[in-house]
């Protein structure tokens, strides 16, 4: 239990009174114990003061910690709905790309797109001409690429005008398939004999 100031000087008045001290030693002792009396009640006030503004900052910090995680809460929020329309997109986009063929051919008519795809086949042979004859240039390789991907662009728009499915497509790749490796196979025994 702490006493109050005025405690602490009634009760150093009171053992003054009490002692066998001379009045100048009681005197000298006093003014010394008052002045420690006084330098107490500085420290008691600034250990309070210390502790209200450290219970300041443990509420500023806890709010802190509040907001810091509303904040969180809002960016895990926004990252959702981010992805939900960078979802709706790419969905956008991907009905975009399947019906490709169909706005293209639409707008520009199936002979027109028929005689763009020989053109780009054609293209593409000459494309592989050049990296056959070029195999180190890397301009050359980049326009097979583009050109490879032209000629696949037009293989689906060509699918569409000759309503070729893509399931019967993807069987005749398969079948085209073995037979190739079929032959290799032939080859490979041929040779061994």
């Amino acid at each position: 239990m702490m006493l109050t100031k005025e405690e602490c000087y009634i009760a150093l008045n009171d053992m003054y009174d009490s002692t066998l001290l001379s009045k100048d030693d009681c005197e000298n002792n006093r003014a010394i114990l008052v002045q420690l009396i006084k330098e107490h009640f500085i420290l008691v006030e600034d250990m309070r003061t210390i502790t209200k503004d450290y219970n300041a900052i443990i509420k500023k910090n806890e709010e802190l910690e509040f907001e810091n995680e509303r904040i969180l809460n809002q960016l895990v929020e926004a990252q959702r709905v981010c992805k939900v329309k960078q979802d709706i997109i790419d969905r956008t986009r991907d009905d975009k790309l399947k019906k490709f063929p169909n706005i293209v051919v639409d707008y520009y008519g199936p002979e027109a797109q028929t005689r763009l795809a020989m053109e780009e086949c054609a293209e593409l042979i000459q494309a592989v001409n050049k990296c056959l004859r070029y195999p180190d240039n890397e301009e050359k390789h980049t326009d097979l690429v583009e050109e490879m991907a032209d000629v696949a662009i037009m293989l689906n728009q060509l699918m569409l005008i000759f309503n070729v499915k893509h399931d019967e497509f993807n069987v005749m790749i398969k079948k085209k398939t073995e037979r190739i490796l079929n032959r290799l196979e032939a080859d490979k025994k041929k040779a061994e004999v």
